[in-house]
């Protein structure tokens, strides 16, 4: 095989994809909720201002999101129905982020505890993926 600038090899056989279910001999599970990105409400392009009715997302400290970024849902529906725009693993002997309201638990997983945030100036995640980086 020959090494190719970048560290990369070539001339390496595919493989078949493994399909994990588990991660720590746990499943992790989600729900894609909201509106699509097609029918989702957003503010009005030139006051950047939500129409009647509804609120924009919340953000940190009350700021606000950019108008890229911002999705408007009725009153009643916030926070629940605000997408989640962050997603970060920490340990779970770390409880610093019990400080913050920014971060919900979303579950224990082999020592490590699932957090995730609806108040990120960020697109909506709408996939995930746990792996190594692909040589390029």
């Amino acid at each position: 095989m020959d090494e190719e600038e970048g560290g990369c090899f070539y001339e390496i056989p595919p493989i078949s994809p493994v399909y994990q279910t588990k991660f720590q001999n746990s499943v992790i599970c989600g729900t894609r909720g909201g509106d699509s990105f097609v029918k989702v409400i957003r503010p009005d392009a030139t006051t950047l201002v939500c129409p009647a009715g509804t609120s924009p997302c919340p953000l940190t400290n009350n700021v606000e999101t950019s108008a890229e970024n911002t999705v408007c849902y009725p009153s009643s529906l916030i926070p629940a129905s605000c997408p989640v725009t962050q997603i970060k693993f920490i340990s779970s002997s770390d409880n610093t982020y019990k400080k913050d309201r920014n971060w919900i638990e979303g579950g224990n997983i082999g020592g490590m505890t699932l957090l995730y945030s609806k108040t990120f100036n960020s697109l909506p995640i709408t996939a995930t993926y746990v792996g190594q980086k692909p040589c390029m």
